[in-house]
């Protein structure tokens, strides 16, 4: 069982070293926190997990509410990247934000607030998100 998964594995890992089926590009980032001098907390640039991974994305659900009069929309995305690229496990969970690089045919790049990371089987990881104000 163990040989047939990971042959499975290294096809699917291949195919997202050649981008067939990962049109984009993900960044992963989590946002650090340092304590000051005077004991607060303070937020530090943003250090990325990992970076320049072949993804896909698409938009999951949409919802739309009313609340005082004031109409608030919500689109929840799917990224799906390979749980294992360059022989490194994917690092992301729901701290993070995931930047989708700039395409060439003027698609723009997008900023997601991860919301949480589903694993199948070792193989690929869906991360549901939403898109960063």
């Amino acid at each position: 069982m163990s040989v047939r998964f990971d042959r499975l594995r290294d096809r699917y890992a291949a195919r997202a070293e050649r981008g067939g089926s990962f049109p984009d590009r993900v960044t992963f980032q989590r946002s650090t926190k340092t304590k000051g001098a005077d004991g607060g907390i303070v937020k530090a640039d943003p250090l990325d997990t990992s970076s320049d991974i072949p993804c896909r994305y698409k938009p999951s659900s949409a919802r739309e509410i009313s609340l005082v009069g004031k109409t608030i929309a919500g689109v929840a995305y799917t990224i799906y990247v390979p749980a294992i690229y360059s022989d490194e496990l994917i690092d992301v969970d729901s701290e993070c934000l995931a930047v989708i690089a700039e395409r060439e045919d003027s698609e723009p790049e997008r900023t997601f607030s991860v919301v949480a990371p589903l694993r199948y089987e070792g193989i690929e990881i869906a991360v549901l998100c939403q898109i960063q104000d």
